[in-house]
């Protein structure tokens, strides 16, 4: 009989184990939705003036012509204008979630800001800096305002800051799951927090459909693929992994030393950032007007079809980096996703393959991959925008790039959660 009752008690406590994980769960779903309500009406606005910029500003002719005035105007605004509080990049969100560090209010404003400005002079780099760190201050800013209330007072901060990262690149670029696991796939390369997942995709999910329900409009464009290993088509797909993952260990070195270049040169910000303007000016003279701006037009274009050359692979490169070293705000994901796109067009290209829009596809988000340390997000990314056929190839190519760019890291906060030794094995 008392063993009975003995398994019986027993038997309760799992059941009361269970309706505390049932709690936890449903009062983090909460938490999440609020948190994706919040972040979708702060970056929206952010989001429809970069449309406006990409269908009005770079419609006018010369419109880059400014942007040395505008990288200036960038840099002395962000250096000088409450220098405490520098404009946010995503090196520091990283570091002040993985260190529990407080972000500024109007650190963040200021790459709210300056990051149009940027944009709009035909600074090369990309949108979704601003809705990933101003998403990564808001849960920062959500996890204090609830720990002042009973039932969320034990609410942990680094992973609310996760989840406004998460939705603001969901609601970058109208990828919830993508974003979701990007934000946190980003934090640790080589590893995620599982427990992380489920309020990420929940906020990164609604912060995609408030933002579309506000107007924000996003790229979709499913490729059908005939994929038959007896034609070679794997040695093609092979092959273009290994090129992106090179290609990424090369991206990495050139933004390590252009840091590096911008230290040793003995000039103020102001006359750095003028003269990178100016340098910016005459690249486009030789690898055209598509290599500023977010490139964004460019990069659909390519990836329905249209050839990029090398002259525009290296251009926006160069582009790329030096409105990096030269102070511009803005994000690195969608440079480096045309960047990508352009780089498998040319593959296709040099082949020579008739699929040249699947090798675009494949190396926008392989190239993700392997710069970002990204591989499980950039093959989500890619059966999200371009059908699952795509997305099952595109793991292959993105693990493929991944592994060969090796243990580098873009950014500094970024952290291993694995042995580097376990790569070789």
């Amino acid at each position: 009989m008392l063993p009975k009752i003995s398994r019986w008690i027993t038997g309760q406590r799992i059941w009361l184990s269970e309706l505390e994980y049932f709690k936890s769960t449903i009062k983090w779903l909460i938490i999440a939705t609020v948190l994706g309500i919040i972040v979708a009406l702060i970056v929206t606005p952010f989001l429809l003036a970069v449309e406006a910029i990409s269908t009005s500003v770079y419609s006018i002719p010369g419109y880059f012509l400014a942007l040395p005035i505008v990288l200036t105007i960038v840099v002395l605004a962000n250096l000088y204008l409450l220098p405490k509080h520098r404009a946010l990049d995503t090196n520091t969100v990283l570091e002040s979630i993985l260190f529990r560090k407080k972000l500024s209010f109007l650190a963040t404003l200021k790459l709210y800001i300056l990051s149009i400005l940027t944009l709009a002079g035909g600074g090369s780099l990309g949108k979704e800096a601003p809705p990933a760190d101003t998403g990564a201050y808001t849960g920062s800013l959500l996890s204090r305002i609830l720990g002042k209330i009973p039932w969320f007072n034990n609410i942990e901060e680094t992973r609310l800051m996760v989840c406004g990262l998460s939705a603001g690149f969901a609601s970058a670029f109208g990828t919830p799951l993508a974003g979701a696991i990007f934000g946190a796939e980003l934090l640790h390369a080589g590893a995620i927090t599982y427990t992380t997942m489920l309020p990420a995709i929940m906020a990164g999910i609604v912060a995609y459909h408030i933002s579309t329900l506000l107007g924000v409009h996003y790229f979709r464009n499913p490729i059908y693929i005939e994929f038959d290993i007896r034609e070679g088509q794997l040695i093609g797909f092979i092959a273009l992994g290994l090129f992106l993952g090179i290609l990424a260990f090369f991206i990495i070195y050139l933004f390590r030393q252009i840091k590096v270049i911008y230290k040793r040169w003995n000039a103020t910000p102001l006359v750095k950032a003028f003269f990178t303007g100016m340098a910016l000016i005459w690249l486009s003279t030789i690898a055209g007007q598509s290599i500023l701006g977010i490139g964004f037009n460019r990069m659909v274009s390519i990836l329905a079809g249209d050839v990029s050359t090398s002259t525009e692979l290296g251009g926006k490169v160069v582009a790329t980096v030096l409105t990096y070293g030269g102070g511009g705000c803005g994000g690195l994901v969608t440079p480096i996703m045309f960047i990508g796109s352009s780089a498998g067009s040319l593959f296709a290209d040099i082949l020579p393959v008739k699929e040249s829009q699947i090798y675009a596809a494949l190396g926008m988000v392989g190239l993700l991959s392997g710069v970002f340390n990204t591989p499980i997000s950039a093959s989500v990314l890619a059966m999200e925008l371009f059908g699952m056929r795509v997305g099952v190839i595109a793991s292959l190519v993105c693990f493929l790039s991944f592994v060969i760019s090796g243990p580098h890291l873009l950014f500094s906060a970024q952290k291993w959660a694995l042995p580097l030794s376990s790569l070789k094995k």
